[in-house]
């Protein structure tokens, strides 16, 4: 954790997302009667984000020493706490309302937005007989909690944000990296882990889990609601709809359907809200409300990409140089593989600037390469999903034959580029990028994956080398490691 966002975990820590009054007020009249049923309870705290997190962090808080099993749902936790707790859920919580004007509305916005993500999740889980629909509900609607927060206690500096997004055409997550040395998503994570919150939320924050179904349900209920405020009928939004049919194996046109009724389902649960709804605009599809977004859908195609993003990340050579001292130095303090595999691709991401930053471990057959550890694709279930079957020739079984590096640019590009599956070209929707393998003395490992995502950010010959000096590096300290055990 990098020391801007330590200091930002430490200063919200002490702090709570203010909640809906009618929703703090129904919750003190549910748990002040002996009527009161758990439906009831379930409903009203589910339909409050700030309450769902409260439910949380008081059971935690209450009952972390004694608890056999984690949380897993707002009914979950209710039949842990007992009706007898529940009027103080809302004890000290500030009112939604008392908010000045541009917080206020942007929270809202940001319920509305998380609502819907749950409500997609749900049916999602229901039509492919998913267990837990509860539990990925529940971690749908707090997955943007970073950015709740931030927009709370950090107004201007997400106010930048957005500018960057708007004026420079930056993806969400460069524009916080650039703002705050981190992004909403890291910050939801550090959060979620010191307030112990569901397993499956913090799994849902790692983009190399969206191989996991479940996982990526929750990915592309978030993604839909995001991208849902900019439109139902953009590359974004068919994208994400072929996606959800692959997931459901359903056709497109089923998943358009499916989407659209589950948007005018939360559009009916949080009209209390007194928000614009993206369901509105299923209503007059010609043309749609302008409505600008929270932040701009994280999933875009090449072209789209191509089209703006003239914004490059800065390369921070203090944190490239921190990156390769540790892993020089490493009779210092034995590391374990996690720790190695994340310095090395911070000093890429955050060292080099180097937008997307991956690494793909071989699976214990040798018969796929599956994404183990991804930086800088937050959300981006497709990019997410990188695994390449090596039972047929091709770009990375050759890679894996020997420790050796490639740079894909113009002048190799025609003879490299039919090497890569077809079906890894829709991953990536990249033409130009780094890829080295990773030995342990003289066994492969894995591949290590990195470029600038858009082709306005060139790459470029000197973070090539310091590229393979990482991986080098890397390569090194593992084998030191292993073999002082």
């Amino acid at each position: 954790m990098n020391e801007a966002l330590a200091n930002w975990v430490k200063k919200l820590d002490q702090y709570c997302l203010p909640a809906l009054t009618d929703n703090i007020e129904r919750l003190r009249v549910l748990g002040s009667s002996e009527d009161s049923s758990m439906d009831e309870m379930v409903a009203v705290i589910e339909s409050d984000p700030a309450l769902t997190l409260r439910l949380m962090r008081y059971i935690n808080n209450l009952h972390h020493k004694h608890l056999r099993h984690e949380l897993s749902s707002v009914r979950h936790g209710l039949m842990m706490l007992g009706t007898s707790h529940l009027p103080k859920i809302p004890e000290n919580i500030e009112a939604l309302e008392a908010l000045p004007d541009a917080p206020r509305q942007r929270l809202l916005r940001h319920f509305s937005q998380a609502l819907h993500a749950g409500e997609q999740v749900r049916e999602f889980a229901r039509i492919t007989r998913e267990t837990g629909g509860d539990e990925l509900h529940m971690a749908a609607v707090l997955h943007n909690l970073g950015a709740m927060l931030l927009d709370i206690y950090a107004p201007d500096e997400m106010a930048r944000v957005r500018e960057l997004m708007h004026e420079k055409q930056m993806e969400a997550v460069e524009a916080e990296y650039v703002v705050f040395g981190f992004t909403t998503d890291q910050l939801t994570i550090e959060l979620a882990q010191k307030w112990k919150l569901p397993s499956i939320l913090l799994d849902c924050l790692r983009g190399e889990n969206a191989q996991h179904r479940r996982v990526l349900s929750v990915m592309l209920a978030e993604q839909t609601a995001e991208a849902a405020e900019q439109g139902w009928y953009g590359k974004v939004m068919l994208g994400l709809q072929e996606q959800l049919a692959d997931l459901l194996l359903a056709d497109p046109a089923s998943a358009a359907t499916l989407l659209h009724e589950n948007a005018v389902n939360a559009a009916r649960r949080t009209e209390h809200l007194g928000v614009w709804h993206p369901a509105m605009a299923l209503l007059h599809p010609l043309p749609e409300p302008e409505v600008k977004s929270l932040s701009a859908p994280r999933f875009t195609t090449a072209g789209e990409m191509e089209e703006g993003a003239d914004f490059c990340l800065a390369p921070q050579r203090p944190v490239l140089l921190k990156a390769l001292r540790r892993l020089v130095n490493k009779d210092e303090q034995e590391l374990p593989l996690r720790d190695v595999l994340l310095l090395t691709m911070e000093g890429m991401h955050d060292g080099l600037g180097l937008n997307r930053v991956m690494f793909a471990m071989l699976t214990p057959d040798k018969g796929q390469l599956k994404a183990r550890r991804i930086l800088g694709s937050d959300d981006d279930p497709l990019f997410n999903r990188f695994s390449v079957d090596l039972n047929t020739p091709n770009l990375f079984t050759r890679l894996l034959e020997k420790p050796q590096s490639l740079w894909l640019d113009d002048n190799n590009r025609a003879k490299f580029f039919p090497a890569i599956p077809i079906e890894i070209h829709k991953l990536l929707r990249n033409d130009s990028f780094y890829v080295m393998s990773l030995f342990i003395r003289d066994k492969p490992i894995g591949i290590f994956y990195a470029d600038r995502h858009t082709r306005s950010c060139r790459l470029d010959e000197l973070s090539y080398k310091y590229f393979k000096h990482l991986v080098t590096q890397a390569s090194m300290c593992l084998a030191q490691i292993q073999g002082n055990r």
